[in-house]
């Protein structure tokens, strides 16, 4: 799939008409669909006030009325990824045909730049795609890897591993399909015995100590920032038990369960270098990937994944204004030449 450039105006619709849709005076108008609680907790009305300062119309789709007759915007943002998960979950004939409903609408319209793309976000409902994406984008990083893994359906493919030196021991186990319920339930065995306690498929990684701490990292266009939060982590004494531990990876990292998680002390540059080749590879502009880091300050990323929830995040509002500003032509739509909405420099003083 071509990566998708800002459009050239004679492929866009025409802008709303003054007073339609709150887009009176927009030179760029843009569609969104969101889940209401992602608006609610990232504080949408105030993003929307920012961006009508610059020009910007921020428009609320629905999916319970053709999208068609919703028209004209020239960009679509969405968190399709959602209604994924729950098509995939087979929560209801609703989000079945809610996920197909903005899917089709998308392929229908290339002519809209889109944000992000469907295909690579999807992908990274699959944990084995996200690795092999991890070691594709971290070789063009130095001092950053990847700890070692290996993709198990079944007893034979861990002992194959095993035996061959790729893996060893302990291991944690993830549920391969990020889509799944029960995705961020994960265990630490000892010995190829204790699969029997994993739910295949899975993805069998290296545990890596890294002092209970997990840095995750979101990436909205060039911006980059990185919150500390607590991590699973087992002191020797526990570890020499060699029992099966099994626990909620989301439960432990989530934003409210540590109150110092924005005191992150991290190589930026590195973590930097690391996000720009992932968005690269994705194609992504809005995304999250986790980041270990063990008693020897070697760094690992182990997980990347889409549009993560982002109301901790401060500055979220400027973020995304700096993601849109690149696409707003200098003069209106009706006086543009197709030049002006190329990526342009507006982004200094973003909150007057």
């Amino acid at each position: 799939m071509v990566q998708q450039q800002p459009l050239a105006l004679q492929d866009v619709p025409a802008a709303s008409p003054p007073g339609a849709n709150g887009s009176a005076g927009a030179r760029l108008v843009v569609g969104y669909w969101l889940p209401d609680k992602s608006t609610i907790l990232t504080d949408f009305p105030t993003l929307t006030s920012l961006c009508q300062k610059h020009h910007i119309a921020l428009k609320k789709l629905s999916l319970s009325v053709d999208l068609e007759k919703q028209l004209p915007f020239h960009l679509l943002l969405h968190k399709i990824s959602v209604l994924y998960k729950h098509s995939r979950r087979q929560k209801g004939d609703e989000a079945v045909h809610q996920f197909s409903k903005l899917f089709q609408f998308i392929k229908a319209h290339p002519e809209l730049h889109v944000i992000d793309l469907v295909e690579p976000q999807l992908q990274l409902f699959d944990r084995w795609h996200v690795c092999q994406l991890i070691e594709e984008a971290i070789d063009e990083v130095e001092g950053v890897s990847i700890p070692p893994w290996a993709s198990v359906s079944c007893p034979e493919d861990l002992d194959q591993a095993v035996h061959s030196g790729s893996l060893s021991f302990p291991l944690i186990c993830k549920p391969r399909n990020t889509w799944e319920s029960f995705s961020h339930e994960m265990c630490l065995i000892f010995n190829s015995n204790q699969l029997s306690h994993v739910m295949l498929p899975t993805i069998a990684q290296k545990f890596v100590k890294h002092n209970a701490v997990l840095f995750k990292v979101y990436v909205i266009g060039d911006d980059v920032t990185v919150q500390r939060r607590p991590s699973v982590d087992f002191p020797e004494s526990v570890l020499s038990r060699q029992e099966v531990m099994t626990f909620n990876g989301h439960k432990i990292s989530k934003s409210s369960s540590q109150a110092d998680y924005r005191n992150a002390n991290v190589d930026m540059g590195l973590v930097r270098r690391v996000a720009a080749s992932l968005r690269s590879r994705t194609r992504l502009n809005i995304f999250g990937l986790d980041i270990l880091v063990d008693d020897r300050n070697k760094y690992y990323v182990v997980d990347v994944n889409p549009f993560p929830g982002c109301s901790s995040l401060d500055s979220f509002h400027q973020s995304m204004l700096k993601l849109l500003l690149p696409y707003v032509p200098k003069k209106s739509y009706s006086d543009s030449s197709p030049a002006d909405i190329s990526p342009c420099s507006q982004l200094k003083d973003l909150s007057s």
